[in-house]
Parts: C-alpha cells; sequence; structure tokens
C-alpha cells in the first residue's frame, strides 16, 4: 500500500511540475482531442481567454470559447488529423472583445500511427504585424515574420 501512495504521490508531483513549467510560457498551450475536447491549457492560454481550467478542460473548445477561435481554413483540421502539423498567422479574439494575431502551430499527437489528438502552440505576434503594417520598411519585423513562417514550414516537413 506505502508503494502505491508512493507512486501516486511521485506522479502528481511531477503533474504539478509539469503544469507549472507551462504556466511559466508566454506561448498558448493546449491540448485537444480528435473530439475537439481541451484536455491541457497553460495560464497563458486561459489568461487569453479569460477562462478558468473549470470552465474549458474536458469541454469541445468550439462549444467554450466560440467558433471565432477555430482557425478560419477548414482543412487545418483535416490535415492535422491526417497526421500533418500545420503552423500558419491567424487572427484570434480574446476575453473583452481584444483580438491578436499569432502564429498558430497544431502538431499531431501520434500514437502508433493514430492521431489522438493535437497540440496547440500560439505565439502572439501582434506587436511585429503593427510594426510591418506601420511602417513596411520595417526590415527586423519583416524578417522575424518570415523566420516564423520559414520555421513552421521545417516543423510540418519534419512531421511528414
Amino acid at each position: 500500500m506505502r508503494t502505491l501512495e508512493a507512486a501516486l504521490a511521485e506522479r502528481d508531483r511531477r503533474e504539478s511540475f509539469a503544469q507549472a513549467l507551462a504556466d511559466h510560457q508566454p506561448n498558448l498551450l493546449a491540448y485537444v482531442d480528435r473530439e475537439l475536447r481541451l484536455h491541457f491549457a497553460n495560464r497563458a492560454y486561459l489568461d487569453w481567454f479569460g477562462k478558468t481550467r473549470e470552465q474549458v478542460l474536458g469541454q469541445r473548445v468550439p462549444d467554450v470559447l466560440g467558433r471565432a477561435v477555430m482557425q478560419p481554413d477548414p482543412d487545418v483540421y483535416d490535415r492535422v488529423f491526417a497526421g500533418e502539423a500545420v503552423g500558419r498567422p491567424a487572427e484570434m479574439p480574446g476575453a473583452d472583445g481584444r483580438a491578436g494575431h499569432f502564429w498558430i502551430y497544431r502538431v499531431p499527437d501520434l500514437l502508433d500511427a493514430t492521431v489522438r489528438g493535437y497540440y496547440f502552440i500560439a505565439t502572439d505576434i501582434t506587436e511585429l504585424r503593427r510594426a510591418v503594417s506601420t511602417d513596411p520598411q520595417n526590415q527586423t519585423a519583416r524578417r522575424v515574420l518570415a523566420l516564423a513562417e520559414q520555421d513552421a514550414q521545417r516543423a510540418a516537413a519534419a512531421r511528414r
């Protein structure tokens, strides 16, 4: 019995550590299954959408966050659930009517050639977009956006 208690305590410690590590990331991180149910979300994700873990975990993303959060390109989900990593820029509404520009990665969770869900990783690029739109000649911002796109393409190619 003591061994079981120790094993459970160790598992809880590891889960707590992983959640704390994810909560200190500035990127929005989540895990979504094939039914579009949210199983994990870090603090940045919850803060952006103005939700608590209790409100979203186990719920379908379109039901709790709205259809506007879902990528407007419907083939994204077909591609991800076919095993392809997809990264692209998108505007994403947040809490209180705010909107931001994000580079969103959806990386399939594969087990024995079966896609169980995907990892959602979103990096806020709002300030870069603003810099490019206010000064189209801003070469630094344009270069950073181009590098983000190249990274997404490399990540997608590596998952094929």
